[in-house]
């Protein structure tokens, strides 16, 4: 097991416990595999793509998302999420060059062409 994956197991799981306390959760994502490529959809409610800084690796995504409080009144509960930052692991390497990403409804849609590298025959001696 690579220690990636050991820390995306415990992030998931302190996230679990801050959930059950009541404690204000991530937005949710998915990582679809298609043929060439892998689809990240992020639920960002209620923030723009102007709220939102990307970042892409071969192997991961980082997400940071902040917007502004309303200033007028007292809050007497305030339980919507004004910032937050994610990494997430990729399952492959994929094409930072051509890595797209576009924004609506507080829905982010990321598109990563998958870096495949075929083997190589070697001459043997």
């Amino acid at each position: 097991m690579k220690l990636q994956d050991i820390i995306d197991r415990m992030e998931k799981e302190f996230e679990e416990i801050k959930q059950m306390m009541g404690v204000k959760r991530m937005p949710s994502y998915d990582i679809i595999e298609k043929e060439k490529e892998l689809l990240v959809i992020i639920d960002l409610p209620g923030f723009s793509k102007k709220d939102v800084e990307l970042e892409i690796g071969e192997d991961y995504v980082k997400v940071k998302a902040s917007r502004e409080r309303r200033k007028e009144g007292k809050y007497i509960v305030s339980e919507r999420s004004y910032s937050f930052y994610r990494s997430i692991s990729l399952p492959y390497k994929v094409d930072v060059d051509n890595a797209k990403a576009k924004m609506k409804n507080g829905v982010l849609e990321i598109t990563l062409p998958i870096k495949r590298k075929a083997g190589k025959k070697i001459k043997i001696e």
